[in-house]
């Protein structure tokens, strides 16, 4: 995406929930997705692509979502939309804007 971002792109509402970890009485840690606030974003498709998973074929489709900065967001983050969940891979501010964050997303889909 190049240039300014205008508030009228971000045309989706999607829930951002941060990773906690727990550990039961067994010492098994495991990660639990907390949900957080809900904000407006643009999705955009870049690519997909299969891959094997537990001897099964399914889809990986590589997303953009831009979004406006808040200070919830952090490394290991990820999105729902509807039943959607895309898992944030990498993140950046868009061309300097520094109120805006873009963030490389997997979405699969079996």
């Amino acid at each position: 995406m190049s240039g300014a971002v205008f508030v009228g792109q971000l045309r989706r509402r999607v829930s951002l929930q941060t990773p906690a970890s727990t550990t039961d009485d067994s010492g098994f840690r495991s990660t639990q997705f907390i949900s957080g606030p809900q904000i407006w974003a643009q999705i955009r498709p870049l690519q997909m692509s299969g891959r094997y998973a537990a001897d099964r074929l399914e889809g990986v489709v590589t997303h953009h979502l831009v979004f406006r900065a808040i200070p919830d967001f952090k490394a290991g983050c990820r999105f729902v939309y509807g039943a959607r969940i895309f898992n944030v891979i990498s993140f950046e501010e868009c061309e300097g804007l520094p109120l805006f964050i873009r963030a490389s997303c997997e979405e699969i889909v079996p």
